[in-house]
């Protein structure tokens, strides 16, 4: 490291240095005010620079126009008694510290007022808020009148002078005083009593603390001349660990660039290799391909087989009919099958012993009859459980002969007892008998349909029915002998499917061998040689804060420095008093009667006079008596709206130049009167206005108890208002017995017209008054209103209350079917509301679980929790929309009943509603479980509600690029808001982000706020990130001359200026000076804009003057310079460069 180099390096430290500066604390020292004492300290910077006004003595304020100073050395001498020297008052007037005051004052202080031969001032006092917080109020004290005085008076209105005897055509001149008194504190004065002395010692203290800073300054830079030189032979170590390194990343970076085209060999070698593998799988598929062809005709030969087998079965199938037709229901959902299985039979077989021993029944005929319907019940119920038409092909073939023999045995054992009048009584009181006879109708036609050695008889009948009134028509089976099993079924053969044409399979695309590209093999260059840290350079700043600055004092404080040393000033210790300061001020004007004109004010008729007044020439009239008022007419009344001149037009009061006159205005309004009408013995008050027609609001006619009194007009005839009146109804009278009136029945969307006598009772009874619809029944409860007897046209409306149909009870006719087994009572119905109280109770007393089956949903119910809900009534599993149930249990009063344990429910789905499973279930908005499985939703609930299912979604995401995309979840219901987060690394951007429902194709996908709504299927989401690209623009003098793009982080070349270094406007020259930015790596787009500068390259522009600008020279004194040789550095010589005003930026010299 050079000499030349470590001196500059020393020199800069010491001009930071010399900016700094220090302070000294002051003596203590008392002041006295009102008789108490104040210890004042004070710190005193030791600086050239003229200190701002002293506050406590600056008695203006903002925007003083007259500001007025008085001496502090005068303020010092009233305040102490002590005298102040020529020196000391020029050093505090340098500082800027007097006592200041402002004495403007202005005309606008005194109003003025005359009357015939007078003159009245009323002057008010002039207060103003002073920046020390004082407030100086001025006064006024006299006034004179060209050679006539008087003083000023003290009045609520401000204080007044008053000069009579005044000549009109005079013009005099007004001259007013004013005086204020201001005190200056003793605690104001304390401060600057011993300024002078105080600010000298403190330069002194200065002065002696530079001389020991000086040497301890010293030493710290002789250390850091030891830093430098141990600097340097780090840096030596530093640059060849550099050269090191930038030896070894070649190497490295030709190892990498090698390895880059081993690793691309490799992957192509893996692509061919693939190629081989695929292409080996296609020869063996093909070869399977082949094989499957000649495969094909005998699988075709198969299924040809298996088609026949089929056709064999299903030329069987009528032989079916006869049985099938048990289970066929009728209107109102009943089939024998269920008789069959219900106590139908089981009524007559539970009274056996009392049918023979009162009846005289065949005993052989109960025992047939019950021997029968067991044996049925199991056959029939074995059948229904076959799934396939060839298994119940085999099943009756099997077991013709025992369906045959039984249902013969059962339709002549039951037509027998059915013949006997003692069961008969027994089915009709248990409500059987209907039942009983359409029983042994079906069993009369499938006994004939079964046996072949007897015919069907159309003219059959039983218990005077004829064989078509008991059954109806899809119960019936035609008798043509084809019901018994007449050929051998083949032997069961296995599905075969349809056998598939094979396809070909496809060649994969050829794929050539890759071809090395390198000619020889480089070996890692190995570890990277050892990091060597940049060494830091040393600072003179690390070792000290700078030189110390030499105390700079200016010539007036100078002065006083030089008499505290040779003790010509010293400290001020008496006590400090107020000081009183009394000034006057005073200002004159011009005034004449002539000034002010007489104001008149006139009534609306511009004769009556209502006030006058003298107003000050330009001033403002004020009118000053009772407020105008107009006496109202018969159509109009007024009120006062204000002043008008002599041409009618809004006059202005202010302005005032000669004699005026002013004219009362006013606006009018319309009169109202009161209408009175005397109907029927009654008063009614009405209010219009003047010229109005007026009408009768209500209807005039009225009844008593005997007559109808019908309006006839008014007595007198009405007229147009003018004033108050009274109108009398006049009537014709009709006896009321002698009127009709129209009565209207509302009934279910029909209306009904009667006419009733006056005094009738109305009735209509011509409707239904219990009556079913829509799956309820609808209960007539009486009329809105009720009805009364008739006295006016009249409008009734029907009620009814609307009410649970369907019933589930002891008489199933016309409802539901319920089959009772061991372990369940089930209610079956094509409505999806039910009466099952009956089955409730029934169920309770069988200890079985109750099943209801309702339009396709079922609700399953066991005992425990069955025992629980006793009064359990109405059950509902109503569809309500999509997916969506009613579920409720409710007693006969309609009231909820609360569940003590779960109830299973189940609710049929369609293959699109089932959606895979996918389902979430909800009870009144609250998610609960729920399970899907052929069809059919299984949930569990312990509370009654809304059922809601809802099917959801998967949503899978897709990535391609350095990026990311997450979402909270991976499914999602129809309709939930999806909000998606998107990931970008450094340097990559979001190209695309498409979506794809159900694999369909993929559309772009737009997002509000990060969110979309799911749709209706599995849903892809993909994302697609790419290297970001930026447009990087320069701009020189308002012309685009560079664009580029760039990736980021990839460094930004600047294009070249040569030709665009200056340009001319006019006679000036402006000069390129670089870019208005660092020109940087590319990480946004960005415009860069050249500036260019006032003036020539390597100029001066000495009209240019720097926000920081000032006067003062900055030098290094003798001190420093012996300093500087002494520690063998050398000579520093400083100039200050002086900078000019101007409007123009600063140029850069060469030199």
């Amino acid at each position: 490291m050079s000499k030349q180099y470590l001196n500059q390096k020393i020199a800069s430290g010491l001009m930071a240095a010399l900016m700094l500066s220090s302070a000294v604390q002051a003596p203590v020292f008392a002041s006295e005010k009102n008789g108490q004492t104040y210890e004042m300290t004070q710190t005193v910077t030791a600086t050239v620079a003229p200190r701002a006004g002293y506050t406590a003595l600056d008695f203006s304020y903002a925007g003083a126009s007259a500001v007025h100073s008085v001496s502090v050395a005068e303020l010092i001498y009233r305040a102490t008694g002590s005298s102040v020297g020529a020196e000391e008052a020029a050093y505090l007037a340098s500082q800027g510290i007097s006592m200041s005051y402002d004495d403007s004052l202005s005309s606008s202080l005194v109003a003025t007022s005359a009357g015939d031969d007078s003159i009245t001032f009323t002057a008010s006092a002039k207060s103003y808020q002073a920046y020390n917080g004082t407030t100086v109020r001025w006064i006024p004290v006299s006034v004179s009148l060209d050679s006539m005085n008087a003083s000023f008076t003290p009045s609520p209105s401000g204080y007044t002078a008053t000069f009579t005897n005044l000549n009109k055509d005079t013009v005099y001149t007004a001259t007013f005083t004013y005086q204020t008194t201001i005190t200056v504190s003793a605690y104001a004065l304390t401060s600057v009593v011993n300024r002078a002395y105080n600010d000298a010692l403190s330069v002194i203290a200065a002065q002696n603390r530079y001389e020991q800073d000086k040497e301890a300054y010293d030493n710290a830079v002789l250390a850091y001349q030891n830093a430098c030189k141990e600097y340097e032979a780090l840096y030596a170590a530093y640059q060849k660990y550099q050269q090191t390194l930038q030896e070894y990343n070649a190497e490295l970076a030709a190892y990498n660039a090698y390895m880059k085209k081993v690793n691309a060999y490799n992957a192509a070698m893996e692509k061919y290799n693939a190629y081989l593998e695929a292409l080996a799988t296609y020869d063996e598929r093909y070869k399977a391909y082949e094989e499957e062809l000649l495969a094909l005709p005998e699988k075709q030969a198969q299924y040809e087989k298996y088609l026949d087998y089929l056709a064999l079965i299903q030329g069987a199938t009528k032989q079916l009919a006869v049985i099938n037709s048990a289970y066929i229901p009728d209107s109102v959902g009943r089939t024998m099958y269920a008789t069959l299985m219900g106590d139908t039979v089981a009524q007559v077989l539970a009274r056996k012993d009392e049918l023979i021993r009162y009846g005289g029944a065949d005993p052989n005929d109960i025992n047939n009859a019950g021997d029968a319907t067991t044996a049925l019940q199991t056959l029939l119920s074995e059948y229904k459980k076959l799934s396939t038409t060839e298994e119940q092909l085999r099943w009756y073939t099997e077991h013709y002969q025992a369906v045959k023999d039984n249902f013969i045995l059962l339709y002549s054992s039951l037509h027998s007892l059915g013949n006997n009048i003692v069961v008969r009584k027994v089915l009709n009181k248990e409500g059987k008998l209907e039942r009983y006879c359409q029983f042994v109708g079906q069993l009369y036609i499938i006994s004939t349909g079964l046996d072949d050695g007897t015919t069907f008889d159309s003219s059959w009948s039983f218990n005077d029915y004829a064989i078509y009134d008991l059954i109806e028509a899809s119960q019936r089976v035609l008798d043509d002998n084809t019901y018994a099993p007449t050929m051998e079924l083949p032997e069961k053969m296995d599905p075969v499917e349809k056998p598939m044409v094979p396809t070909a399979p496809k060649k994969p695309t050829e794929v050539s061998e890759p071809l090395k590209t390198w000619t020889e093999e480089l070996t890692h260059p190995g570890e990277a040689p050892l990091t060597v840290a940049k060494p830091k350079e040393p600072a003179l700043s690390d070792y000290t804060s700078g030189a110390p600055q030499i105390p700079e004092v200016s010539t007036q404080l100078g002065a006083v420095v030089e008499l505290v040393k040779a003790n010509k000033l010293t400290f001020r210790s008496g006590s400090v008093r107020d000081v009183d300061m009394t000034f006057t001020s005073s200002f004159s004007k011009s005034t004449s009667l002539s000034q002010y004109p007489l104001v008149t004010f006139y009534d609306y008729d511009k004769k009556t006079v209502l006030y006058s007044v003298h107003v000050e020439k330009g001033g403002t009239a004020v009118y000053g008596a009772t407020p105008p008022r107009r006496q109202p007419d018969e159509k109009h009344s007024y009120e006062f709206a204000g002043w008008k001149d002599a041409s009618g037009n809004p006059a202005s009061l202010s302005g005032i130049t000669a004699d005026t006159a002013f004219y009362a205005s006013y606006t009018e309004t319309v009169n109202t009167y009161t209408v009175v009408w005397h109907v029927g013995g009654k008063l009614v008050s009405e209010t219009y206005r003047y010229g109005d027609t007026p009408s009768y609001k209500g209807n005039p006619s009225y009844r008593d108890a005997i007559y109808q009194y019908t309006f006839a007009g008014w007595s007198p005839s009405v007229e147009k208002v003018t004033g108050n009146a009274e109108y009398t109804a006049q009537y014709t009278t009709q006896r009321l017995d002698s009127l009709t009136f129209a009565v209207i029945f509302d009934v279910r969307g029909e209306t009904y017209y009667r006419t009733y006598s006056y005094g009738d009772m109305p009735r209509f009874d011509d409707f239904e008054h219990d009556y079913v619809w829509g799956g309820y029944r609808y209960v007539f409860t009486g009329w809105t209103p009720s009805l009364s007897m008739v006295t006016d046209n009249v409008r009734y409306t029907a009620n009814f209350e609307k009410m649970f149909l369907i019933p589930a009870g002891e008489d199933f006719d016309k409802s539901a079917d319920m089959i009772v087994t061991k372990t369940a009572h089930t209610v079956k119905t094509d409505e999806y509301i039910v009466d099952a109280s009956y089955a409730v109770k029934e169920a309770l007393k069988a200890n079985t679980q109750l099943v209801l089956e309702l339009g396709g949903a079922v609700m399953t119910i066991d005992n425990a929790t069955l025992q629980t809900m006793p009064n359990a009534c109405y059950f509902r599993l109503m569809p309500m929309g999509d997916l969506m149930w009613r579920f409720e249990i409710t007693d006969r009063e309609g009231k909820a009943v609360s569940l003590a344990s779960d109830i299973l429910v189940e609710l049929p789905l369609t293959d699109e509603e089932e959606n895979g499973g996918r389902l979430n279930a909800y009870l009144d908005g609250t998610a609960t479980s729920v399970s899907v499985h052929d069809d059919t939703a299984y949930l569990r609930f312990k509370e009654t509600g809304m059922i809601s299912l809802r099917p959801y979604y998967t949503l899978t995401l897709e990535v391609l690029g350095n990026g990311d995309l997450t979402a909270e979840k991976d499914t999602f219901e129809v309709g939930a808001s999806v909000k998606l987060n998107t990931y970008l690394e450094q340097g990559w951007k979001l190209q695309a982000l498409t979506i794809s429902v159900d694999g369909g194709e993929a559309s772009a996908l737009t997002l509000a706020d990060g969110t979309f709504v799911m749709p209706d299927g599995d849903v892809t989401v993909s994302a697609t990130f790419a290297e970001a690209e930026y447009t990087i623009i320069f701009m020189a003098n308002g012309e685009e001359i560079s664009r580029e793009v760039y990736r980021y982080g990839e460094a930004v070349t600047a294009p070249d200026m040569s030709d665009r270094l200056s340009y001319k406007d006019g006679d000036t020259t402006y000069t390129f000076s670089g870019w208005d930015m660092t020109v940087s790596p590319a990480t946004k787009d960005i415009t860069y804009t050249a500036k260019y500068e006032k003036g020539n390259v390597g100029g001066v522009d000495d009209t240019y003057i720097s926000d920081h600008d000032s006067n003062k020279l900055m030098t290094i004194g003798l001190p420093v310079l012996l300093g500087a040789l002494t520690l063998g550095i050398g000579a520093f010589v400083f100039f200050r460069v002086r900078k000019k005003k101007g409007k123009n930026p600063p140029r850069a010299d060469k030199s």
